[in-house]
């Protein structure tokens, strides 16, 4: 495991200025300064050595992290491929989920066209232009889980009724223009760093928040 020396630990206390006389690290005046910010030796060097640790921590997530190029391309797709789709949408309420899930069930089947059976239904067909993932399709209370549900769906097949903010929905993919190779090919190094940085970001954030909030101690106070 990732641990701090003695010798690392004395070499950064010894090396802060804020602690020197004449040039040179002054025992007395290292305890006198950290009495005056409340601080003992112990407290002091403990946090040192946990910045210590997170700069070891920081070493190895950027040596760790790696990106492949089937990850670059998986992002690049889902972030240029375009959908086209038809839907209906209620305000969110136990009676329309029970009518939407109703409808789901027989536009599911094969028989009547599933046109047919919308616009018997008395609800209005919404066909937007196409469009990309994430964009403001449906408000913003829904528009994660109508995105979301999109992203499960196979050319001609219906969603289940998806469940929104503010409303249900009842989403078909009608068809997917998919992101061209060519352009990733021309923007795989700018992907690849950008998902690299966001990997690094998260490892960073599981293994040393905890410890980065424990260890923030600041001496700033000079002596009178």
């Amino acid at each position: 495991g990732l641990r701090v020396s003695r010798e690392e630990l004395a070499a950064v206390v010894m090396e802060n200025p804020l602690f020197a006389e004449e040039g040179k690290f002054r025992p007395e005046r290292y305890r006198r300064l950290l009495e005056a910010n409340r601080l003992t030796p112990e407290r002091y060097e403990d946090a040192i050595r946990q910045g210590l640790l997170q700069q070891k921590l920081a070493t190895l997530i950027q040596a760790s992290a790696k990106v492949s190029e089937a990850e670059a391309w998986e992002a690049f797709r889902t972030a240029k491929e375009k959908v086209r789709v038809a839907y209906v949408s209620l305000p969110r309420s136990a009676e329309n989920k029970a009518r939407l899930e109703n409808l789901q069930g027989q536009v599911g089947h094969q028989g009547t066209p599933w046109e047919t059976l919308l616009q018997k239904s008395g609800l209005k067909v919404k066909r937007p232009d196409p469009f990309v993932f994430g964009a403001a399709v449906a408000e913003p209370p829904d528009n994660r889980a109508f995105h979301l549900a999109i992203l499960r769906l196979k050319k001609g097949e219906w969603s289940p009724v998806v469940e929104g903010g503010k409303s249900h929905f009842l989403i078909r993919l009608l068809d997917r223009e998919a992101a061209a190779r060519q352009a990733f090919e021309r923007e795989k190094e700018t992907w690849m760093q950008k998902l690299l940085s966001e990997k690094r970001l998260q490892l960073w954030g599981a293994w040393i928040h905890e410890v980065k909030r424990r260890s923030k101690i600041d001496v700033t106070q000079e002596l009178g």
